[in-house]
């Protein structure tokens, strides 16, 4: 399907610049379709080569068998679905991703063979019985038996041909996004889309990440998971989530204890309210307190003429009575 694609877009070429105001001809159309075969062949061809290396060097470190498979037509996608390894598609897993994928491009390509040899034909050996009409389409009159199944074929041919590139599109997208996963696992879903409107970009994307080492996703993305916890400031982690109330208090709400340094202590009491048991800031105790002496009831220390008293008195002070 690759190599259709690469081939259509020559012949389109060619085409718009040997095209004039009164369209092109016959048999400068037919001269087009003929040169951009061996042209569309050693573009794809060279793709081809490139992406070959590319698997060869994965499936080389990944320690697999039969590493020459990655330099032959249709077996290079099983040897991609063995480096992809099983791949998901809408939380289905899918074993045997590059088999399917090789068996559609083997369905695939069988139909564009026949389309571009249709087309070749309508274009060569029935040229006589084409009618242009106003818009500038071709068709074939008068013709009969195997050419008239040529020209029914190559009309509906585009229809036919998007069913089957359909499915075989679908199937190498899975494929190719198992095997992004695991050697370009940051931005394994561009690329994969950009595989699934440009199916011909695998070849160039395999190559470049030849020497990327492969990696197992699901432990790539709760590695992830776990620095985004760490970088996260109200995460379990982050310096306002805090150890024992995780990413929902912070200091200045609630500590280590349940309680805030400036509402209420570590052991919940503040250090300007109580702290209980003779702690610092009881107010209750009378032994801690420097001004117990001029408390209400306590003794003055003198007589009713003001002098002093120097002899203690214990029955009149009932201080601790």
């Amino acid at each position: 399907m690759e190599f259709y694609a690469i081939y259509i877009l020559i012949s389109n070429f060619g085409v718009l610049f040997g095209s004039s105001e009164g369209g092109i001809a016959v048999d400068s159309m037919a001269r087009i379709l003929i040169v951009s075969l061996p042209i569309a062949a050693a573009v794809w061809l060279a793709l081809f080569i490139l992406q070959g290396v590319g698997l060869f060097t994965m499936a080389k470190k990944a320690g697999l068998k039969n590493k020459w498979l990655a330099f032959v037509p249709f077996a290079d996608l099983i040897l991609m679905g063995k480096l992809a390894g099983t791949c998901s598609i809408f939380g289905r897993k899918m074993k045997r991703s590059g088999l399917y994928a090789m068996l559609a491009s083997v369905l695939s390509t069988l139909y564009v063979a026949a389309l571009v040899a249709a087309q070749i034909l309508l274009f060569t050996v029935y040229r006589d019985a084409i009618v242009i009409d106003e818009f500038g389409s071709a068709d074939w009159v008068g013709l009969t038996g195997f050419g008239n199944f040529v020209r029914n074929f190559y009309m509906i041919g585009d229809l036919l041909g998007g069913i089957v590139e359909l499915i075989y599109v679908i199937l190498l997208f899975i494929l190719l996004t198992g095997l992004y996963k695991k050697y370009y696992a940051k931005g394994y879903l561009i690329l994969s889309w950009v595989g699934l409107f440009l199916p011909v970009s695998r070849y160039i994307v395999v190559f470049v990440l030849r020497n990327n080492k492969a990696i197992d996703y699901e432990a790539y993305m709760r590695a992830k998971r776990e620095e985004y916890m760490r970088l996260n400031p109200y995460g379990p982690y982050g310096p306002y989530g805090g150890p024992y109330n995780p990413g929902n208090q912070g200091p200045y709400n609630q500590g280590p204890y349940n309680q805030g340094p400036y509402n209420q202590g570590p052991y919940n009491q503040g250090p300007y309210g109580q702290s209980g048991n003779g702690t610092p800031g009881q107010s209750g105790s009378a032994a801690d307190d420097p001004f117990a002496e001029f408390a209400p009831g306590a003794s003055s220390g003198t007589d009713a003429s003001g002098k002093g008293d120097k002899k203690e008195n214990k029955d009149d002070d009932d201080l601790f009575n």
